[in-house]
């Protein structure tokens, strides 16, 4: 028997579906599903994982926590999954893995291998596909690869070390205000290697807006009648920071003509957009439809595992050089008739050239996310929005360059100069498929002459105040930590949820608020133990991991320097952790008698007082047990 390992259902049934022609057989075991067909003779099983089925636990008792192990998830559906592929297993004579490629497909996978089927992972064979559509599973099943063990390792080690992070420290944290507070809090205190950097440069711009204090100006705006148009001009000179200066050049402007100094025209072109990787489909789907960067991965990972497109985690702004563009053209053309129409031209060229970016290439797993020319089907109306956006900005980057032009006036009024400018399409170019989702708009003036003289409506004197930094929303946040090195392309979406979850900020509209508890939480912890919060340290370990994934490092060096750190740090916090949580406890104690009148677990309660004879040092080495 072959076994194959694939990481989600739909993956797994498409797999058996393109292996078997069709002709396959759905199973149960439990809670999971498997698909049985013959393929060359052999009985083949495709098996989901259903995601990870083992996770990081502690060896050791108490702090500082070094030591790990991998064990199987405490679910009902991990161990079932776990039960049926080990009995698979038994009777397989060939494993292969089917996950996704990337760093989180090769830990499930090579988890799975090693802990539940006791295989050694260098001997495991494995599929590696960027897409689900027939050709490139059959491409992928014809040229079997093995397990990339670096990536293996550096999906291992980043697990162990965000683990080793957060376990020390959060635990550290609760027992600091739980020694302080010594009446229990319900809610679960954390610090992460990603996630705490995150909330501090939150905490940074939240002191910015509220310390900020706004400077006054003003702007001297002109209202002119350009045959029978009114056109609003702007002041060379704006911004003017001086009122008595502002109120003078109003009345300089009063009952003046004004007078064409210059008209300058120019024409510019625009070139496409670059193809979506991971962060701009996020981006897009922020500004287009108000979706969270993770909410996008989620709706997106749907789009994928129905064939639709190409894998959605990825850095690369390069399509694949072997991709053949006027057969996915071909296709999505069928899908939609604004396709065929979009998609003809492009068809009846000699020659494509996509515009490309300058993020990935071969170095890359995954190419661009592009669609594959499969029909997308059982999608929901939101992910139809996201095919939607895949398909016209995968046709707009074989367009030519948006061309226009734009006119700049200046006029003179009195001595004073005033300007204004527009902007005209000459060649729609990339913008005909992309128009839905672009605000490029076309702008004609009227035809003017240098000498020609225009009315002035009215002169405008606006005052204005300088404003604060603008506050986070989820997509800046992540954007913020793409450019900071920090985290990854699959995790930033969700670390940046997370502090939501952990309410330490509050989500009002787009807006990302901290609460009292991040910013006693960052306050407390930038006081006793700043390098917590260091964005290079944590860039740092990121390329650390980077290198074990590129085979340039080993993962028992990242341990080990890891572990020096965690242990040095954890001393230094836990020589103030009576301050830290007495820091925390005064800043939120009307918060905390709230929660306690609320009610808490009596486990906690007792847990947190001090037992007969026993001193408030005792109490500190309990609590970090």
């Amino acid at each position: 028997m072959r076994l194959l390992i694939a990481e989600k259902d739909k993956q797994a049934k498409r797999i058996a579906n393109v292996l078997s022609g069709g002709s396959f057989s759905t199973h149960k075991w439990g809670y999971a599903k498997y698909y049985q067909f013959k393929l060359d003779g052999t009985t083949t099983v495709v098996v989901p994982a259903r995601g990870h089925l083992f996770e990081v636990y502690p060896l050791d008792s108490s702090l500082p926590i070094k030591r790990v192990s991998w064990r199987p998830i405490r679910s009902k559906y991990a161990i079932n999954h776990l039960k049926l592929i080990k009995n698979l297993g038994l009777e397989a004579s060939q494993v292969i893995v089917c996950t996704d490629y990337d760093i989180e497909g090769e830990v499930i996978g090579g988890n799975i291998v090693e802990f539940a089927l006791g295989l050694p992972p260098r001997h495991v064979d494995r599929m590696i596909f960027s897409s689900l559509t027939r050709d490139e599973i059959e491409k992928s099943w014809k040229n079997l690869s093995k397990i990339n063990l670096n990536l293996l390792e550096a999906g291992r080690i980043r697990h162990e070390l965000d683990f080793l992070w957060g376990v020390n420290f959060s635990r550290a944290l609760m027992s600091a205000l739980r020694l302080a507070w010594r009446k229990g809090w319900k809610y679960k205190l954390s610090v992460g290697r990603v996630q705490t950097p995150m909330l501090k440069e939150l905490v940074s711009r939240e002191y910015a807006i509220t310390s900020f204090n706004p400077s006054p100006y003003w702007e001297l705006k002109l209202n002119v009648n350009i045959s029978g148009k009114i056109l609003t001009a702007e002041y060379k000179g704006n911004p003017i920071e001086s009122h008595q200066q502002a109120k003078f050049l109003l009345e300089k402007c009063r009952n003046a003509n004004a007078k064409v100094k210059s008209v300058k025209k120019r024409v510019m072109k625009k070139a496409p957009p670059v193809p979506l990787d991971t962060t701009e489909l996020q981006r897009e789907c922020f500004r287009l439809f108000g979706l969270s960067p993770q909410k996008t991965l989620s709706e997106a990972e749907g789009i994928y595992l129905s064939g639709a497109i190409s894998y959605i985690r990825t850095d690369s702004q390069v399509y694949p050089k072997d991709l053949n563009h006027k057969g996915v053209l071909r296709n999505i053309a069928r899908i939609n008739p604004e396709y065929h129409d979009l998609a003809l031209p492009l068809l009846e060229a000699s020659k494509l050239k996509p515009t490309e970016g300058k993020k990935g290439g071969r170095e890359s797993a995954h190419p661009a996310i592009h669609p594959t020319g499969e029909p997308p089907k059982g999608l929901s109306k939101i992910q139809l929005k996201i095919y939607d956006l895949i398909c016209r900005r995968y046709i707009a980057t074989f367009y030519p360059p948006l061309v226009k032009e734009v006119t700049s006036i200046l006029l003179d009024v009195n001595g004073l100069e005033f300007k204004f400018s527009a902007s005209k399409i000459i060649d729609e170019g990339w913008l005909k498929p992309y128009k839905p989702f672009s605000d490029v708009e076309s702008v004609e003036l009227p035809k003017l002459r240098e000498g020609d003289e225009i009315e002035v409506v009215e002169p405008v004197l606006l005052e204005k105040e300088t404003k604060p930094p603008p506050r986070y929303n989820l997509m800046s946040l992540v954007l913020w930590a793409e450019k900071n090195g920090i985290g990854t392309k699959a995790t930033r979406a969700e670390i940046a949820s997370k502090l939501i979850a952990r309410r330490y900020v509050e989500k009002k509209g787009r807006q990302l608020f901290v609460t009292p508890l991040g910013e006693v939480v960052i306050e407390t912890i930038e006081k006793f133990c700043p390098k917590l919060l260091s964005v290079d340290m944590t860039r740092n370990l990121e390329e650390l991991l980077l290198d074990i994934q590129n085979g340039k490092a080993s993962r028992d060096q990242a341990y080990l320097e890891a572990c020096k750190e965690i242990e040095s740090l954890l001393e230094i916090f836990n020589q103030h952790l009576l301050e830290i949580g007495g820091a925390i406890r005064d800043k939120l104690k009307d918060q905390l008698e709230t929660e306690e009148s609320i009610g808490v677990c009596p486990k906690s309660v007792s847990y947190t007082h001090l037992r007969a004879h026993e001193t408030e040092a005792d109490l500190v080495c309990r609590l970090l047990l």
